[in-house]
């Protein structure tokens, strides 16, 4: 077994097998909060109107996608591949993320909700080496 956190996705797997990993700390939380402050022409200050905590807890997953190459594909391809698969497990309306950190005998594992798509940057090492380090944070339900 692994000496590191393995994150997946609903089908996809940060497992550092198949060429995706997490490539950092894992952030869970805390969930956001909305303070709607609001003034009245007689009142000395501002009064505090709405005090609102989503049930939305952010999980931001620090992910590293290494391009293999096989007999029937190339690095860059198997990026581009592995980006697309990613990119289906992110857009879908509901999915499952379970971390399962070494050690521990219980995963973590959450309700992911429809998600916008996660900022890809092409730089230098994903043109030479097929490498591509994001951050990808997901909306999710304990």
């Amino acid at each position: 077994m692994p000496r590191y956190a393995i994150a997946t996705l609903g089908a996809f797997a940060f497992d550092g097998v198949g060429g995706a990993a997490i490539n950092g700390t894992i952030e869970i939380g805390p969930k956001p909060r909305t303070v709607s402050v609001n003034a009245n022409a007689l009142s000395g200050g501002p009064v505090q109107t709405t005090d609102y905590v989503s049930g939305y807890l952010p999980v931001t997953l620090p992910a590293k996608l290494s391009g293999r190459e096989t007999i029937s594909e190339t690095a860059p391809n198997h990026l581009q591949r592995m980006l697309a698969n990613l990119q289906t497990e992110v857009e879908k309306d509901t999915n499952t993320l379970t971390i399962a950190v070494w050690g521990m005998t219980s995963p973590y594992v959450f309700t992911v909700y429809k998600n916008d798509d996660f900022p890809f940057y092409i730089a230098a090492l994903t043109q030479s080496r097929s490498v591509a380090s994001f951050s990808l944070t997901l909306n999710c339900l304990p």
